[in-house]
């Protein structure tokens, strides 16, 4: 939702003059709460479906997963 709102907070300062500045330091603010949260997630969900023995690796498969994710998107 987070990214959602800041996207169109950054649209909705289309064309506005130069008093948009303050739409435009909301949107990048609600993009980096976004971008925070959703880090967060990401490691609560690699800890806690792996199981207690095996979290060492299963955060190491998680990524390396995103770090292929990654260079293949800039391909």
């Amino acid at each position: 939702m987070a990214f959602l709102v800041a996207c169109s907070l950054v649209s909705l300062s289309a064309g506005l003059p130069a008093s948009a500045a303050v739409l435009l330091i909301t949107a990048v603010m609600v993009q980096a709460v976004g971008e925070l949260r959703h880090c967060a997630a990401g490691y609560e969900v690699s800890f806690a479906l792996a199981p207690r023995h095996a979290a060492g690796q299963c955060f190491g498969v998680s990524g390396l997963v995103a770090g292929l994710v990654e260079v293949f998107l800039r391909v």
